[in-house]
């Protein structure tokens, strides 16, 4: 993602664009986030000076209202911003109606400054991990840029960007509705599947690669429904994706299989070779019928998608136990 000699020229003849693009301080009120502080000068923009998760102080407004998210898209719509671009990787799993009025500005490894120049944000948030140090150069040369979370936890990610936003109250609320409808599903689906059950949730990626995560990577399946890993060594050690054989399914023998994809329209036939397997046919859970296939939409982990999971966990069981 290295910023090329010919962008460089570009963002050499935009600086005064950028700068007021950025702002100046203004009055705001004290904020009770240890990572911001305020600044004041009168007559301008209220702005306040934020830490962001690569350590970087950052002059940010207080409550921006066009902003362009590299990631955590879903997190700023779930708080009543809709930014005015955002890259393509994040907007795959958002319906029609969440993604209306966002223009794409490229792949994250391939952003389109020229399109983010043009949408003039006031701010732009970018995902850790895997933006370089030139990329947070070229971009805040066209307006702030904050660098955000990459994945993790939902729900501390919605926290994190409430408080670059200036919408900690509307993260605590949106949360608050999240946790009572989740209680809701849980009851609802409490005699189809009890909680302390075993359950595998299972992602077909390709012919020749399925993997398991550990169980916080679903809070759906394991935190709201209260299921559990199956009691086996290796799947209680994991920390990040690992290759599943149909093998270890016979030692694993989960009460529950949950089947997900990277991608609803393979689904299928990845489902259809996978499951052919004399192995498959002998487990608990096909026996008992107690095998569900979500949508694809699961892998994406951001808090719009943790809303959608429950709506979908709920679809897909009454579908097939009834």
């Amino acid at each position: 993602m290295k910023t090329t000699n010919k962008w460089i020229g570009i963002f050499a003849s935009i600086s005064l664009l950028a700068g007021v693009l950025t702002g100046c301080a203004g009055t705001s009120p004290e904020s009770s986030n240890p990572g911001v502080s305020e600044s004041s000068s009168a007559g301008t923009t209220q702005t306040k000076t934020y830490v962001d998760k690569a350590g970087r102080e950052v002059e940010i407004p207080v409550n921006p209202q066009r902003i362009v998210t590299i990631n955590m898209t879903a997190e700023a719509i779930a708080l009543g911003i809709k930014p005015a671009g955002a890259a393509e990787n994040w907007l795959t799993s958002l319906d029609e109606t969440q993604k209306e009025g966002i223009e794409s500005v490229g792949a994250v490894s391939n952003l389109n400054y020229e399109k983010i120049l043009e949408l003039e944000p006031e701010l732009i948030i970018t995902p850790m991990n895997v933006t370089n140090e030139d990329t947070i150069e070229a971009l805040s040369k066209i307006a702030p840029t904050v660098v955000g979370p990459f994945f993790g936890n939902a729900i501390e990610n919605l926290r994190t960007i409430g408080d670059i936003l200036g919408k900690a109250e509307e993260a605590e609320s949106w949360i608050s509705s999240y946790e009572e409808k989740a209680k809701n599903v849980k009851s609802k689906l409490s005699d189809e599947i009890p909680e302390g059950k075993t359950a595998l949730l299972i992602q077909l990626s390709s012919k020749n690669a399925t993997y398991i995560y550990p169980a916080s990577t679903w809070p759906t399946i394991y935190e709201v429904l209260g299921l559990t890993l199956p009691d086996a060594a290796p799947l209680k050690e994991l920390t990040a994706g690992a290759n599943l054989s149909l093998d270890q399914l016979t030692e694993y023998n989960p009460d529950y299989i949950f089947l997900t994809s990277v991608n609803d329209a393979s689904m299928p036939e990845l489902k259809q070779e996978f499951t052919n397997h004399s192995v498959w046919n002998s487990l608990s859970a096909v026996k008992n019928n107690h095998v569900y296939t979500l949508g694809a939409r699961l892998s994406a982990g951001d808090v719009l998608t943790l809303d959608w999971a429950l709506d979908e966990v709920v679809r897909v069981v009454e579908e097939t136990n009834h």
